[in-house]
């Protein structure tokens, strides 16, 4: 593996009522995945809480972040957007 794949931000974002892809299961594949690679790994389950971008400055954003959003099955969501653009934002600001 590349030295420098621990430091590869990814964004992995997931819906708990996903029939096709189990969210579980997937969250467990970037769990390994960010172990295999050395980056830390980070879940955030409660989709009521919005990324904020000055915290996330703040943060190092190179790890692995897992977005588990509620009520969600095999497809995307505005919720879901706005955190993608968050996390887009923060990295190209740094």
């Amino acid at each position: 593996m590349a030295p420098n794949c621990k430091e590869i931000p990814i964004f992995w974002g997931h819906g708990d009522l996903d029939a096709q892809v189990s969210e579980t299961q997937w969250r467990g594949f970037a769990y390994t995945l960010a172990g295999q690679i050395g980056t830390p790994f980070r879940h955030y389950a409660d989709d009521s809480i919005r990324l904020n971008r000055a915290e996330m400055k703040e943060q190092n954003v190179t790890q692995m972040r897992f977005h588990t959003y509620s009520e969600l099955g095999h497809w995307f969501n505005e919720i879901e957007i706005q955190d993608l653009v968050s996390w887009i934002y923060v990295l190209l600001d740094n």
